[in-house]
């Protein structure tokens, strides 16, 4: 669950600087990152962004090129569609 946090709360950010660059199986970790594992990667989100937390737990996060909002439920492992369509929602806030 965290790795998809932040995968959302990150995701745009980092695209953008780590533009084609990827690490393969057999790889280390560039310097200074300690304490990480590898995660699979989401492959259906597109561009992702807003991410807001509710007081049960759950994150919701919009899905702009899809037009959804993902819901992530406490301790859940994958996201599910909340809305769809969402009007191509960029952003949330409760």
């Amino acid at each position: 669950m965290r790795a998809l946090i932040a995968a959302v709360c990150f995701g745009s950010f980092t695209a953008g600087l780590m533009n084609n660059v990827a690490l393969q199986a057999d790889e280390k970790l560039p310097a200074g990152i300690v304490d990480a594992e590898r995660v699979e990667a989401a492959t259906e989100l597109v561009f992702t962004e807003g991410p807001a937390f509710h007081r049960d737990g759950s994150v919701y996060f919009t899905d702009i090129a899809n037009n959804r909002i993902m819901r992530l439920p406490p301790g859940g492992e994958n996201a599910e569609t909340f809305i769809r369509p969402s009007g191509r929602a960029n952003g949330l806030m409760f």
